[in-house]
């Protein structure tokens, strides 16, 4: 998914959910730097709180800080020339969630690598994640532990829109687009993902695709590698409208955020009430422009306030102590949950 669902849907869903102002954009705006946040290796900060330390060394005057990379930019900074390392380290555990922990794993069949879609009540991985982080937050409700659960969002909804592909550059990631569909006026748009260039591309994630998976307002038909030796046309035929699905996602994302809440699931009078509105934010055609989105959002949430700049989430020198707090939190939590997911990760 892109910051059309993994912000501004978030954010509605927050507010829908009954979460303050502050507390709504905590949970969407960390839920969107996780694609971000592309900060890796070792970097200086004047000021690291006592409870980041761990990931740091006092160098003089100096905290050298070992930033937990959680988004990246371009397809080629996770290819690495077909060292796994931050496929394992930052694609699987924020992006391409697998059911069981990566030690856990059966490794003998690479499609145990693929995500499958989460669901909440059901146990798994990720599932287990956030109840945990549920029943911190019940028993101390805290603007921290908020970011956690944002992070752990983020994977989930990715869980929808990257499921049958996994984190790691391997054959089960191999496909083809055969058509994609706007949903707003049905045009096919196939042409715009380049299925010729786009399938040679390396088989890491959804790379064959493009933004295919991601984009809230099309749907696509694609054909997936069914095995090692199977050679092109793929066996396995898939088509999903990615509208309907993210509302699935963002269902299961609000019930989850009302139980942080004290509170029952959505009813089916109400979701019938507020799941068109949430529809038709799924439908911008926009995937990258802040304002153009925040405009197009506002039209239809004209009561909810929509803000987003990710260099404000980032490490400031001059900024409060608490904006950097923030961002040791972040790196802290996102530090926990890959190491949850893979336990040898150092």
């Amino acid at each position: 998914m892109n910051i059309n669902f993994h912000y501004f849907a978030v954010k509605v869903l927050a507010v829908k959910a009954g979460f303050n102002t502050d507390d709504a954009q905590t949970i969407a705006k960390y839920s969107q730097f996780v694609d971000d946040f592309i900060l890796d290796g070792v970097r200086n900060y004047q000021y690291v709180p006592e409870f980041a330390r761990y990931l740091a060394t006092q160098s003089g005057e100096y905290w050298r800080f070992n930033n937990v990379r959680t988004g990246f930019d371009t397809l080629q900074s996770v290819d690495l020339s077909g060292n796994a390392g931050l496929q394992k380290s930052m694609l699987i555990p924020f992006h391409f969630i697998t059911a069981k922990s990566l030690t856990n794993i059966d490794k003998s069949n690479r499609k145990n690598y693929r995500t499958v879609p989460v669901k909440m009540d059901t146990p798994s991985l990720l599932s287990d994640l956030l109840k945990n982080a549920r029943e911190e937050y019940l028993f101390s409700p805290s603007h921290s532990t908020l970011i956690k659960i944002s992070i752990l969002i983020h994977t989930f909804a990715d869980s929808y829109a990257h499921q049958l592909f996994s984190g790691f550059k391997g054959w089960e990631n191999a496909s083809y687009i055969v058509q994609c569909i706007d949903n707003n006026n049905n045009s096919d748009i196939t042409a715009s993902y380049k299925p010729q260039v786009s399938a040679a591309l390396p088989h890491i994630g959804h790379a064959n695709l493009l933004t295919a998976a991601d984009d809230s307002n099309v749907t696509f038909d694609m054909v997936l590698k069914n095995s090692e030796t199977e050679s092109y046309p793929y066996s396995y035929r898939y088509t999903r409208s990615n509208t309907e699905e993210f509302l699935i996602a963002a269902k299961e994302i609000l019930n989850y955020l009302l139980s942080l809440r004290g509170k029952d699931k959505i009813n089916d009078a109400d979701w019938n009430i507020f799941s068109p509105l949430l529809r038709r934010g799924l439908l911008a055609t926009e995937k990258t422009n802040v304002e153009v989105l925040k405009s197009y959002w506002r039209k239809i949430f004209s009561d909810i306030t929509f803000y987003y700049v990710k260099e404000e989430l980032y490490y400031i020198e001059s900024g409060s102590q608490l904006q950097n707090e923030d961002f040791f939190y972040y790196n802290v939590f996102a530090d926990k949950i890959r190491r949850q997911v893979d336990s040898s990760i150092t």
